[in-house]
């Protein structure tokens, strides 16, 4: 596995970072993972997005390669009183060069400096990679209602 340009940095979320975002969400592949298996609308990722940026708990971070383009976006939500979501999205041109499995861990520990919640995230049962990513990770498997997807835990 070769990758052009190299994982570097980790930042926040930024204004400038919403039309990007939109676009790697409606992306065929994001659509196949994610829960709702349907594309967002403008207004719908407009909602969410400004609501993540200007929230004091939530948080946002872009995974950079050396050149500063980015490669991947993880987003923490607060889902319940004592845990967040965790979600990631990769760089639709960046899959499968383990981008995911350099940037999450970089994201977790920057969340946990200020914020040492459980960690939830929800996986479809047909998406391996994630599912392994998160158990390497040490997030265990929850009971869940919903067959369709597993719910991994980080405490």
């Amino acid at each position: 596995m070769r990758l052009d340009n190299q994982p570097d940095k980790l930042r926040n979320l930024n204004s400038e970072d919403k039309s990007l975002l939109f676009e790697w969400r409606n992306d065929s592949e994001t659509i196949l993972a994610s829960i709702s298996k349907r594309p967002v609308t403008a207004s719908e990722h407009e909602i969410w997005f400004y609501e993540l940026l200007n929230s004091e708990k939530n948080r946002g971070f872009i995974g950079t390669d050396n050149s500063g383009s980015p490669l991947c976006f993880i987003v923490f939500r607060q889902s319940a009183l004592d845990s967040f979501e965790i979600s990631i999205n990769v760089n639709p041109n960046s899959r499968g060069q383990g981008i995911a499995t350099f940037f999450l861990p970089l994201a977790i520990s920057e969340f946990r400096l200020n914020n040492k919640s459980a960690l939830i995230a929800r996986v479809l049962d047909e998406n391996t990679r994630s599912k392994m990513l998160f158990q390497r990770l040490g997030f265990r498997s929850q009971p869940v209602i919903k067959e369709e997807f597993k719910i991994y835990r980080l405490d």
